[in-house]
């Protein structure tokens, strides 16, 4: 009932607040119950298990539901469509940073918890390549969709992670900011066509010569 519905959401939340303190593969059931404010037997008796807690966290908290609001909403427009996309994915990225810079310190351990699940990096990295590639067979951009979802990818997380190497400042226009980095991505991507492919054995001729 109802009821039940509170508590798992109680408990995905605590799960939330003790993934940004402890990272999600450090985190015990006994910390998350203490986040819920209820007892380890609760945590159980919804989800079964730890990795089942995990699952369902991971579940919620996907960047796939950006996807699939974007396609729900299409304006028939890619690079409208796009703009959408990055706006989201930002608030996402920037909404879950603690977890996911826990996440990157902690390496393989937390990978093989998000392995096969749908929400998971690869499924959200095949997502935007997808929508790349129509944008490709469109004719709209030109060049590799691999190396353009590379490209937007790292982007993304320079800004919503606001990565401090690289001297990133707070995130605070996400409109604005989605903006810019598709008006980076499109236009470089859209103008490779007038770059002329080159041609390896007049590079290694005018080498020699």
């Amino acid at each position: 009932g109802l009821e039940g519905w509170d508590v798992r959401t109680r408990i995905l939340k605590g799960a939330r607040a003790a993934f940004g303190k402890h990272g999600m593969a450090r985190t015990t059931m006994d910390q998350i119950a203490g986040e819920a404010g209820l007892g380890v037997a609760t945590l159980y008796r919804h989800f079964g298990d730890r990795r089942s807690l995990i699952d369902a966290f991971l579940e919620v908290h996907t960047p796939q539901h950006a996807f699939q609001e974007v396609a729900r909403r299409s304006s028939g427009d890619l690079r409208v469509d796009l703009t959408a996309l990055v706006a989201k994915l930002l608030v996402f990225l920037h909404e879950n940073r603690d977890v996911i810079w826990l996440g990157l310190v902690e390496g393989e351990e937390t990978v093989r918890l998000l392995e096969g699940l749908r929400g998971g990096p690869e499924g959200t990295r095949a997502a935007l390549r997808r929508m790349l590639e129509r944008a490709v067979e469109a004719g709209q951009l030109a060049g590799n969709a691999e190396k353009m979802t590379t490209a937007l990818a790292g982007m993304l997380m320079a800004f919503g992670l606001e990565v401090p190497v690289f001297g990133g400042g707070r995130l605070e226009d996400i409109e604005g900011t989605a903006e810019f980095v598709v008006r980076v991505f499109w236009d470089g991507v859209s103008k490779a066509t007038e770059v002329p492919d080159c041609d390896p054995s007049q590079v290694v001729q005018g080498r020699k010569g």
